[in-house]
């Protein structure tokens, strides 16, 4: 049960909170990975590890368990007190830009990540799940997984529970793979039933 890593990923409300390091690589979070035998025990037959978090403010924190280069076991984001203010910043610094992608949902891309967004949304916009496929520009940059499988491309699919719903907008924040992308494929789609929207953005050379 304690197998691998286990990876914490802390997302600030403001990302000058960011150590001087994580900001020098363009992130917008602070990892917090540790492997369970340095940071917990067994106690009463329960696995139980503790990891402090930074004291300035949170929007949300990514965490769960993976073996390195092969699968990763579970995942969850828990929101925080800051998580809408996050995304309110975050939309207010795209009020002057265009979307990279037009369709049901915009989609901005901007310092290494998209930022899906869509007016005068309601839950029911929400439903079923979104496909995000990034292609990189050289396929050894590819994870173990996406390699041995022989997909081409890096499968960031996820659910809306990423995101946020407030203000009558919905959004949603992606972080992308820090290498050189060719290309990006996403899109909504009900499971059994079909799509719902897609777009093709190209990035780098490789169209």
């Amino acid at each position: 049960d304690t197998r691998g890593l286990f990876g914490l990923a802390v997302f600030p409300v403001d990302q000058s909170d960011l150590l001087q390091t994580a900001r020098d690589g363009g992130q917008e979070y602070q990892s917090l990975n540790f492997e369970f035998s340095s940071r917990g025990a067994a106690l009463d037959g329960k696995c139980v590890a503790v990891r402090d978090l930074p004291e300035f403010p949170i929007s949300h924190v990514e965490t769960g368990q993976y073996i390195p280069g092969e699968s990763r076991l579970w995942n969850v984001l828990i929101p925080l007190g800051g998580y809408h203010e996050r995304y309110r910043r975050a939309l207010a610094s795209l009020s002057d830009k265009q979307p990279a992608i037009r369709s049901d949902f915009d989609v901005y891309l901007k310092d290494g990540s998209l930022t899906y967004v869509k007016e005068n949304c309601a839950q029911d916009d929400a439903r079923g799940r979104f496909f995000l496929s990034v292609f990189p520009e050289d396929p050894s940059d590819l994870s173990q997984y996406a390699r041995d499988a022989g997909l081409g491309h890096e499968p960031l699919n996820f659910d809306f529970e990423r995101g946020a719903i407030f203000d009558g907008k919905c959004a949603i924040i992606r972080d992308l793979p820090d290498y050189p992308i060719s290309r990006i494929e996403t899109g909504q789609f009900i499971p059994g039933e079909g799509e719902l929207w897609s777009a093709r953005l190209v990035v780098g050379d490789g169209g």
